[in-house]
């Protein structure tokens, strides 16, 4: 199968594959944030945007033929759900991380990310 959307990861059946918010390194007054911080900001990062979908998403009867979401959509799901993925990257200490999840692990999509500060669930 051909890579879609330059990753090498694509989803099967009814999952969906979205790239998790990526956590800040330093506030905004230029403090570095210490690594136990940074660790606890992404446990808890709860969103992230849909980059691909499998070809069954949104099929089941549950849906009535309604999609919750489609690629380029930020989404925000539980902090336990799905299968946690890292890609090499070229800045090892900050590699893109990708949540694998089920079409039904949604809870929302998010029309303004940026002013979500973080959801605790």
């Amino acid at each position: 199968m051909p890579e879609q959307n330059g990753l090498p990861l694509q989803p099967c059946g009814w999952f969906l594959l979205v790239e998790e918010k990526r956590v800040a390194k330093k506030t905004s007054g230029g403090i570095i944030l210490a690594t136990e911080t940074q660790d606890a900001e992404r446990y808890l990062t709860t969103t992230g945007q849909v980059v691909a979908m499998g070809p069954a998403c949104y099929t089941a009867d549950a849906f009535h033929g309604t999609r919750w979401c489609e690629i380029g959509d930020t989404v925000m799901f539980h902090k336990h759900a799905g299968y946690r993925i890292e890609l090499k990257s070229d800045d090892p200490d900050d590699p893109p991380r990708y949540r694998l999840l089920k079409d039904n692990d949604l809870f929302a999509t998010v029309s303004d990310p940026d002013r979500l500060r973080g959801a605790v669930t």
